[in-house]
């Protein structure tokens, strides 16, 4: 196959037991649908989690033939040329929490500011206006990076929830 090879558990070769343990990229089919993340429940083939072959057959090598496990091996990506992915670290630098809380409110980029009495800055002042903004920062990154509340599979309930064409909800 062009796009990825397929190993089934049953009857594995040693060769293809080597070829799977010594693959980045592997997908999950079993009787029961495709493995999300964490091996926890299952999926369609677009969602399936993306598994080292290590820790896929690690995960399923106790399975029996009435599983009907099979390692879909995929092709290697080029993150620098794959269209519409980007490597983000997982916990962003506080500089670029900074820059978008800024980018938000350009006030937070002139220090002082809003410790001015007409703000309020008798109350809150600058320093916990930037430490809210940040917070707020942090939870848009979580979103983005696959650490909020956002999953594939409440993408319906989500949807229902935005703003329609016609000015309503859903």
């Amino acid at each position: 196959m062009n796009a990825e090879t397929i190993i089934r558990l049953t009857g594995i070769s040693l060769d293809d037991k080597m070829r799977l343990l010594g693959a980045e990229r592997v997908k999950i089919h079993s009787d029961n649908g495709w493995w999300r993340s964490d091996r926890a429940g299952y999926t369609d083939q677009a969602n399936a989690a993306i598994y080292s072959g290590a820790d896929a057959y690690e995960a399923t090598g106790h399975c029996g033939p009435e599983k009907h496990v099979a390692y879909y091996i995929q092709p290697k990506q080029d993150p620098v040329t794959t269209p519409a992915q980007v490597l983000v670290p997982v916990e962003p630098p506080v500089e670029l929490l900074v820059s978008m809380a800024i980018r938000q409110d350009h006030g937070l980029g002139v220090p002082g500011y809003y410790d001015q009495p007409i703000f309020g800055g008798e109350n809150i002042g600058h320093e916990a206006r930037m430490r809210s903004a940040i917070g707020d920062m942090r939870k848009l990154y979580e979103e983005v990076v696959g650490a909020g509340f956002y999953s594939p599979e409440h993408a319906e309930r989500y949807r229902a929830l935005a703003p329609s064409d016609d000015g309503g909800v859903g």
